[in-house]
């Protein structure tokens, strides 16, 4: 079996790549430049190389939400039209899709437990958001061999290389900034190494329908930067504030955790996984920072 992967060089993508070595199972991945999903003869052709038996996993997404807000036809063709294409391609070679998709598909309205596979999402609140979910529909509407998997609040690059929430608290403190975290918008995080032993499981398994990877337990910002704080052992001030000390057109979930019926998409506590990450990251950044 091999696995083909859009948006190889991506967090998630990058984690696959490191457990397909681990576990060896072949894991391509096409260049950044090299396949433009919004042409379906592109995917047609780069898809040739697979056989039945054989799994896409279509990672490739444009994510940056603030981008998609101001760019929506260019969100909309990368992320919905790409999925669909992508899915028509798997279909001509009856290989397995497994298309990542997002918790951002649920609006979190009147919410206070995770939603599970069986949850239909509707109303999504962002443009990112909403053209995730026309991607769902348009990969089920070719009825190729499909698995959907949302994927919490994805983390797992370095803190140098991160630009999102954890590198930020991180880059914060170093600077010695009183950090202030939103305590009104939750969630679930998702550690990648996990996500991705489990998609790679999925892929051996041929496992089909919808999964929701996530790790336990729910959380806000300020959860996260205390828990980051604590691990990396800075004692800068931690303010508690809502969203809206940072005013943006961009309307996020309030709640957007998942959970899990099925047994195999179980990942540990979302505590354990930043542990995990902090023993990777967390050593070097604490010599740099002695050294300085």
């Amino acid at each position: 079996m091999k696995v083909l992967i859009t948006g190889g060089s991506g967090v998630l993508g990058s984690s696959i790549r490191v457990e397909g070595n681990r576990i060896e199972v072949p894991v391509i991945a096409p260049l950044h430049c090299g396949l433009d999903v919004t042409d379906f003869e592109q995917c047609r052709d780069w898809l040739r190389a697979l056989s039945p038996g054989d799994v896409l996993i279509h990672c490739a997404a444009m994510t940056d939400w603030k981008r998609c807000h101001d760019e929506p036809q260019a969100c909309h063709s990368t992320n919905a039209v790409g999925a669909w294409n992508i899915a028509k391609a798997a279909k001509e070679r009856d290989v397995l899709l497994i298309h990542v998709s997002t918790d951002a598909v649920f609006n979190g309205s009147l919410r206070n437990e995770g939603y599970c596979e069986d949850d239909q999402p509707s109303n999504p609140t962002s443009v990112y958001a909403i053209s995730k979910l026309a991607a769902e529909h348009l990969v089920r509407e070719t009825d190729c061999r499909v698995l959907i998997v949302r994927i919490g609040w994805l983390f797992g690059i370095s803190p140098e290389k991160d630009q999102k929430f954890i590198g930020a608290i991180l880059k914060q403190a170093s600077a010695g900034l009183q950090i202030k975290a939103v305590d009104d918008k939750r969630g679930t995080l998702a550690y990648a190494p996990h996500v991705a032993r489990r998609m790679l499981e999925y892929a051996l398994n041929q496992t089909q329908g919808i999964r929701h990877l996530a790790n336990q337990g729910v959380v806000s910002r300020y959860d996260i930067a205390r828990k980051v704080l604590a691990l990396w052992q800075y004692t800068n001030p931690l303010m508690k504030v809502s969203s809206c000390a940072f005013p943006s057109p961009i309307k996020r979930p309030d709640f957007s955790a998942l959970s899990t019926i099925y047994p195999d998409a179980e990942l540990p506590h979302w505590d354990e996984a930043l542990e995990e990450y902090h023993s990777i990251y967390g050593n070097r950044l604490e010599q740099e920072r002695r050294m300085s």
